[in-house]
């Protein structure tokens, strides 16, 4: 149809005018003309970098694929500036951004990072995109959310026109362009006066979603009643931008929804508020926050990366249950949360706060576990890291049995805390084993450990043999094991009250207390004793960390560093000790003895004779010679705050030892010769069933009727 008349024309422009301002035109009603402007910056194509800055008489509009770098100041920082605008519809601004006193800033799309501050003075009015956590609005900042299903704790906020959220409080709600939000002070957002406008929201699509592969288009974003599965190469979320606090929370935030997470990847963490999360399989990068009503049922997957700084919180109303899979960033459980561990693995640093509950039943609790102040802890079950604090004012429960304080039952189990020297050690109900001591770095006070049922001890001795065998995670009391050949004991190894004999094989890691190592031979990597005695005739290890109670006697094989804690000794008598002898370190109260053929001091002979035993007193010195076995040592002690010294207090003794006289085997009579004067006193000392080193003819440490045969040999000159 031809528009050939001016009314007709005219009509149409009327109407295109008036679908504009009603529609398009009304994400941006806070947005400015150009006019009275000196500088205008449209982004792309240009583009602004790390520490930017614009000031007075600026329009800056940042749209999609337009980037500003991290640490961007609209407006001079402190004030000053006067008619400064942003206006964001797409794009991505870094963390760090500061609308300062005199800005305008106007968000309806895109994506802001972390530590967005809208400073007092500033105007701010979001109505789109997405506002990751760390979102302060200041006092004397006016700030205004155009959206709706504003909710404050689940209910609607008394006066949307001053929202200010205190502690745990939380505010959940809809932008316009139908992104869900969520903020509140528990995940270091700052909320202060803020203006909640209420308009038309986009109809929710109640759909479920499959997210199969990386190119299906996934929503950033889950509004009420929507279920999304995210499986096989699907991806969530976006890539986050490069600079610091990279571990912050990504695009994608569910409100009231079901998210199951079965493969694929979630590009950069997410929040979620009164949602059901099962997470199979997959892995998530980045923070996760659980905001009060939320359930996560983690049963595989691996939610990372492992950064010391990225974060699970599970806030104010959440559950966490973790029955598999490996939760690879911290877990935090805040005031009013309840995290529940019955298989899988945490990272190597979990904290249960004042308010919160952790219940353990199995599982691995990570390397390293807090249970602060006002928390309540109760383990059954599971794997205790290397480092445990109970806090003064915690509510730590364990429930097990054979429970030993410094090797003796408690005196007071409803209460008990470890003093520097002392350890505890126990069985929990499912078996597994721990140890704490305040020398290894745990802290205990006031510990409740209360009697529960245990399986029963099968003493029958193990042997590990090859590297299919199964081993157990640990040994009790009057348990013992002999590993050999290709055989591997599991990571992190616990052993108390038990014996082991090392002949080969694999060890990663050795915990033990009131226990004896015997190694012959095979490789372990680290050790940590507590009250028990380690014998090193032969093998390779890699570390020893000796505490309270402690022996460690090396007469061969290999060790490379020693830490010697108070009341442990250290006697070498043999082997290769320390990469360039300098791997070790000697806390004060601590022994060391050496037993030589021969010693010198600072390039000084020891004039000592067999037997006699010289003190080492001073703590600068090259300590040298050769050990009872005719290995070479050598030990260069600098001042006590350089490399591994000795530290003042700590012993270190020198010992002459005679050297084994040489024996010749069926000279039983010992005059220098074997011949037929041997036989009679041969025949005489088996008889007797004594020991004589000449008459143990095939070195077996006996003299039986299995020497004959080899002293006749001998005899005959064969």
């Amino acid at each position: 149809m031809m528009l050939n008349t001016v009314w007709t024309r005219f009509g149409l422009c009327v109407g295109l005018v008036g679908w504009l301002v009603l529609g398009h035109l009304a994400l941006a009603s806070a947005q400015s003309a150009s006019a009275g402007f000196s500088r205008i910056i449209n982004l792309p194509p240009s583009a602004i970098g790390e520490d930017g800055l614009i000031g007075s008489n600026t329009q800056l509009n940042v749209a999609d694929r337009g980037a500003i770098g991290f640490r961007f100041e609209a407006g001079a920082e402190g004030g000053g500036s006067t008619n400064v605008e942003v206006n964001v519809s797409g794009g991505s601004i870094g963390n760090f951004f500061d609308a300062n006193d005199g800005s305008t800033v106007n968000i309806s799309g895109g994506v802001i990072g972390t530590g967005f501050d809208a400073m007092p003075g500033s105007t701010v009015e979001i109505s789109g995109g997405v506002i990751e956590n760390g979102f302060e609005a200041l006092v004397g900042s006016s700030v205004t959310l155009v959206g709706g299903e504003f909710l404050i704790n689940g209910i609607a906020p008394v006066d949307p026109s001053a929202v200010t959220l205190t502690d745990a409080d939380v505010l959940g709600g809809t932008f316009q362009d139908g992104t869900p939000f969520v903020f509140s002070p528990q995940s270091s957002d700052s909320i202060n006066d803020v203006v909640l406008q209420t308009v038309a929201l986009p109809a929710i699509d109640l759909t479920p979603i499959t997210i199969s592969t990386r190119a299906d288009v996934a929503p950033n974003a889950l509004r009420a009643g929507q279920t999304l599965t995210l499986e096989g190469t699907g991806e969530l979320g976006s890539e986050p931008p490069s600079g610091p606090r990279d571990d912050r929370v990504g695009s994608f935030v569910a409100i009231d929804a079901t998210l199951n997470i079965d493969g694929g990847s979630v590009l950069n963490g997410f929040s979620v508020l009164r949602t059901t999360v099962d997470i199979t399989g997959g892995s998530t990068n980045g923070a996760i926050n659980a905001y009060a009503g939320s359930e996560f049922n983690i049963s595989g997957g691996e939610l990372g990366p492992r950064l010391s700084t990225t974060r699970f919180n599970a806030f104010d109303g959440s559950v966490v249950n973790v029955s598999g899979g490996f939760v690879a960033i911290r877990m935090t459980a805040a005031s009013g949360s309840t995290v529940n561990l019955s298989g899988g693995a945490l990272s190597n640093l979990s904290s249960a706060f004042n308010g919160s509950t952790f219940n353990v039943s199995g599982g691995d609790m990570g390397d390293e576990f807090r249970a602060l102040e006002g928390s309540t802890v109760f383990i059954n079950g599971g794997r205790i890291g290397s480092r445990f604090e109970a806090q003064s004012g915690s509510d730590v429960t364990l429930v097990g049995g054979e429970f030993l304080v410094n090797g003796i039952a408690p005196l007071d189990p409803s209460s008990v805390t470890l003093s520097d020297f002392d350890f505890l050690s126990g069985t929990l109900e499912d078996g597994s084993i721990f140890i704490f001591s305040p020398t290894v770095g745990d802290s205990i006070d006031g510990v409740m450990l209360l009697p529960g049922t245990l399986p029963a001890i099968d003493l029958t001795p193990v042997l590990i043999a090859d590297a299919d065998d199964v081993s157990p995670n640990n040994l009790r009391a009057g348990q013992s094991l002999t590993l050999r050949g290709t055989g591997v004991l599991p990571e992190e190894f616990i052993a108390v009250g038990a014996d082991m004999i090392i002949e080969g094989g694999t060890v990663d890691g050795l915990e033990v207390a009131s226990s004896t190592i015997d190694v012959t031979a095979g490789e372990i990597q680290q050790v940590s004793l507590i009250d028990s005695t380690f014998n090193l005739e032969g093998g390779d290890v890699g570390s020893l960390n000796v505490r309270s109670g402690a022996t460690v006697n090396q007469s061969g094989g290999t060790l490379g560093s020693i830490g010697l804690g108070e009341n442990s000794v250290f006697n070498l008598s043999g082997g290769t000790f320390g990469a360039n002898a300098i791997g070790i370190w000697a806390d004060a109260g601590s022994t060391m003895n050496l037993f030589v053929s021969e010693a010198s001091i600072d390039g000084v002979a020891l004039d000592l004779v067999a037997g006699e035993t010289f003190v080492v007193e001073q703590r600068e010195f090259t300590l040298s010679g050769i050990l009872a076995d005719g290995s070479e040592f050598s030990f260069v002690n600098f001042p006590f705050a350089v490399g591994f010294p000795f530290a003042p207090g700590s012993t270190i003794t020198v010992t002459i030892v005679a050297a084994d006289p040489e024996i010749t085997l069926g000279d039983v009579n010992q005059d220098g010769v074997v011949d037929f004067l041997d036989i009679s006193p041969f025949i005489g000392i088996l008889s007797a069933g004594e020991f004589q080193a000449e008459a143990d003819c095939n070195q077996d440490g006996e003299v039986n009727f299995l020497d004959i045969s080899p002293f006749i040999t001998i005899l005959s000159g064969e």
